[in-house]
């Protein structure tokens, strides 16, 4: 199907969406896996919003299991991202994930 046709964005956004469902489910080491998959096809083909998402979904999957150095740079290479592709929206969610470890957040 899109593997064959070679639709490395559409591909993608699917595993992106299969890694939603599996860290809804908790299955967080098999999202960290697809969402790594995700971002290095989103790598390839340069499409910035979709390393964006990538890379705040992964900060999630990071987040969760407690991983919160690694997480907050994932945060801030995707705030970075979207930023640049005027994403405010990701951006928002983006700056709100990296917000956890900082201490002026914290309060």
């Amino acid at each position: 199907m899109d593997r064959e046709v070679g639709n490395q964005s559409e591909i993608a956004r699917v595993l992106s969406n299969i890694a939603l469902v599996l860290t809804a489910e908790g299955n967080l080491s098999s999202a960290r896996s697809i969402l790594e998959e995700c971002l290095e096809i989103s790598r390839h083909i340069g499409e910035k919003n979709e390393i964006g998402i990538a890379l705040a979904n992964l900060a999630d999957v990071r987040l969760n299991i407690g991983e919160l150095e690694p997480a907050q740079k994932l945060y801030s290479e995707a705030l970075h991202l979207f930023t640049e592709t005027g994403n405010r929206s990701a951006g928002s969610y983006a700056l709100f994930g990296r917000s956890w470890r900082d201490p002026v957040c914290a309060g």
